[in-house]
């Protein structure tokens, strides 16, 4: 990958991904070594986890709009209790399958469908780099491949950034898209005039800025408190709500907190994406938001499951 191509991913990919992906410029990771090799993994997983959000969310927007459930699997419920590196993969196919299915799908899902599958059901070379940099991952961590002394790390330093670059790559349609917060809404009328929603929305990006505020006008209200993920400025937008949530108190400073499991609805755990720490649902302020959301979205993806989370 050249300079402008690894410049153009920390500008331009959602924050989850260019966030980590940048900590291979440093020059704590430059070299061959255990750092660099664990940067390249984390990358990897935060581009699975930040698929699946992007799946399961569509896959929750159809089945609301048309009315149906969408259930990805049997195992759905117990996997989504403490969903693994290969569980945010598994989910992804299962519910673009069944977007493919439908009459009316999303842009978004054929993009990422095009990323997932050559020609369903065959997988593309992205996915399958995907798949070598989870074995990869899961071998090292079972001692199954040995990651001790230089060679050996050089070595997988090699092997996997490659696959890092395939599926990053891959991902290039996210440049065209925008991950935001939704701060604030204020709404203008004027006499004889149609309202206006002024949104003081937070856009999130890689680079020295993380979090920058802006002020726009659009002639539609979006949700407030909610992290979107949009086409440009005027596009289609999809709510991430509960899968990704930016929270101001957690951690070390204001993050993007990815889903990571859950007992049930009122208590759902949430990693950060950058900048560490974790929390737990209910000591959020939007903690009773996150618990309906969090039953809309079951409620279409594994309606049987619903009744299990919901105390």
């Amino acid at each position: 990958m050249t300079e402008d191509e690894f410049d153009r991913v920390i500008d331009s990919y959602p924050y989850p991904i260019a966030s980590i992906f940048s900590r291979l410029g440093t020059v704590e990771c430059l070299d061959p070594g255990d750092r660099r090799l664990n940067c390249i993994l984390d990358t990897a997983e935060a581009a699975s986890r930040f698929l699946c959000a992007l799946v399961l969310c569509l896959c929750r927007d159809q089945g609301e709009t048309q009315s149906e459930a969408a259930p990805l699997s049997p195992d759905f419920q117990k996997n989504l209790q403490r969903p693994s590196w290969g569980h945010w993969v598994d989910f992804s196919r299962d519910g673009l399958k069944w977007l493919a299915q439908r009459a009316t799908p999303n842009p978004l899902a054929g993009q990422l469908a095009d990323f997932f599958f050559a020609r369903i059901p065959k997988e593309s070379p992205a996915i399958l780099a995907l798949g070598r940099l989870l074995t990869a991952r899961n071998d090292i961590a079972h001692k199954r491949t040995p990651a001790h002394y230089a060679p050996q790390l050089e070595a997988l330093c090699h092997q996997t950034y490659a696959d890092l670059e395939t599926l990053i790559k891959a991902l290039g349609f996210f440049a065209d898209y925008n991950l935001t917060f939704v701060d604030q809404i204020n709404v203008w009328k004027r006499r004889r005039h149609e309202p206006d929603f002024r949104h003081r929305l937070v856009r999130i990006r890689a680079d020295r800025s993380d979090f920058r505020a802006a002020e726009k006008t659009y002639g539609e209200p979006l949700e407030t408190r909610t992290v979107i993920f949009r086409q440009g400025d005027t596009g289609p937008y999809l709510n991430l709500d509960p899968l990704l949530v930016y929270e101001h108190s957690s951690g070390d400073a204001p993050d993007l907190f990815f889903f990571n499991g859950m007992k049930n609805a009122q208590a759902i755990r949430y990693v950060a994406c950058k900048r560490g720490g974790e929390f737990d649902s209910a000591k959020s302020a939007r903690a009773a938001d996150l618990a309906e959301e969090m039953q809309i979205l079951l409620r279409v993806l594994s309606p049987a499951a619903e009744r299990d989370y919901v105390e």
